[in-house]
């Protein structure tokens, strides 16, 4: 695989960052990057593989994409919780196809988010806490 250089996938995590941040359906204020609280609930959003290269095009444009995860962690007292979680994910993910306004990415057009996985549970803890998933890529080029 081809990774975007460092500086790139900087930007690109920082767009996507502001982006989601902007998300109506957020269930809490903050969205944070791959920190999430111990013993108390959070949203969060993880890189799931860099940016990388889909193809490259002989003037200097190229076709490019990041996968991402957002991670909701709850502390459930009931299954209607968990639900509730599954729920909200898919909303945000709903939101992120759908919106007009999409991640700003220096020179990008084309800008594409799809979701590559339904909400589901990723993790249960000792203490209670669980933690939720939902995957997407986001798809641009620059010309």
């Amino acid at each position: 695989m081809n990774f975007l250089s460092r500086e790139a996938m900087e930007e690109v995590r920082d767009a996507v960052k502001a982006w989601l941040q902007s998300c109506p359906e957020l269930p809490l204020p903050d969205i944070t990057f791959e920190d999430l609280p111990a013993n108390n609930t959070g949203i969060a959003f993880e890189t799931a593989q860099s940016a990388v290269y889909l193809q490259k095009y002989i003037l200097g444009g190229y076709r490019a994409q990041y996968q991402f995860r957002i991670v909701y962690r709850i502390i459930p007292s009931d299954d209607n919780d968990a639900l509730e979680a599954n729920r909200r994910l898919t909303a945000i993910a709903n939101w992120c196809e759908e919106s007009e306004e999409k991640p700003q990415l220096t020179d990008a057009v084309n800008i594409r988010i799809e979701r590559t996985s339904d909400a589901a549970i990723l993790a249960a803890y000792e203490d209670g806490t669980e933690d939720y998933g939902i995957d997407l890529t986001l798809t641009w080029e620059v010309i």
